[in-house]
Parts: C-alpha cells; structure tokens; sequence
C-alpha cells in the first residue's frame, strides 16, 4: 500500500514537473512571438515612412520609359507617348 502511495506521489510530481516545463515553454514562445511582431510593427513602419518619402519626390507624369530600359514594361504605352507632358 506504502509503495502504492509513493509512486503515485512521483508520477503526480512527475506530470507536474512536466506541465510546468511545457508552460514555460509556451511563455518563452509568446514572449519571442511578441518581439518578432514589434519588430515587425517598426519595420512597417519605416516602410511607409519610406512610401510616404518617394510617393512626395516623385511624380508620375514625369517618369517615361525608352525602349532600351529595364524598367519599360512598368510604366504604361499612355505616359510612353507623351501624355505626361503638361501644357
């Protein structure tokens, strides 16, 4: 009976031991879950920061594509045939 007792007392322990190994495990995986959407949050941030920054410097109507260019496929036929020219 004595021996009975005891090792229900270790297995109780024991499974104990285990939730709060695995409890600890899942706060330091929030905590790093955490960190990364800060991180996340100021990266974001700074992109539109930098958006903001070019969408203000450049003007579409001023961009124009010459046939040799990497970059001729983004810009619309429209703006190629001198639509962008202001009177």
């Amino acid at each position: 009976m004595r021996n009975r007792f005891l090792v229900t007392i270790v297995a109780a322990g024991a499974a104990g031991l285990l939730l709060l190994s695995l409890r600890q495990q899942r706060i330091a995986v929030i905590h790093d879950m955490s960190s990364l959407h800060r991180a996340l949050d100021a990266d974001r941030a700074q992109l539109w920061k930098v958006r903001a920054e070019v969408a203000g410097l450049v003007r579409p109507g001023v961009l124009t594509a010459e046939p040799g260019d990497d970059w001729a496929a983004a810009v619309p036929l429209s703006r190629e045939r001198g639509t962008h020219e202001r009177p």
